[in-house]
């Protein structure tokens, strides 16, 4: 079946659109970006977990919430977030 899938994603743009996954902005300077977060199927908790899970007390430290294609969440504190061109077209520069 993985076979299947990959050749027509190969071969067919449209193929390729329905199964090529992209990553999701859930969290935004300290804010929950409810509508991609359901959009995701992620919950508040998740995101919280994933802060707590990287060091983190407080929202307001962190910058984003990524849920990477592999399922991942990728917490970026605000020390660390630059100018934010790792984040690709997820987020306006600060």
């Amino acid at each position: 079946m993985q076979f299947i899938v990959a050749w027509c994603a190969v071969r067919s743009p449209l193929a390729r659109k329905a199964t090529q996954k992209h990553p999701t902005l859930l969290l935004l300077d300290g804010r929950m970006q409810p509508d991609a977060a359901r959009a995701a199927r992620i919950t508040r908790d998740d995101v919280l977990s994933a802060v707590r899970k990287n060091g983190y007390g407080s929202l307001e430290e962190i910058d984003a919430v990524i849920l990477e294609t592999d399922g991942s969440l990728s917490v970026v504190p605000s020390s660390q977030a630059g100018n934010r061109s790792a984040y690709g077209d997820l987020a306006p520069p600060p």
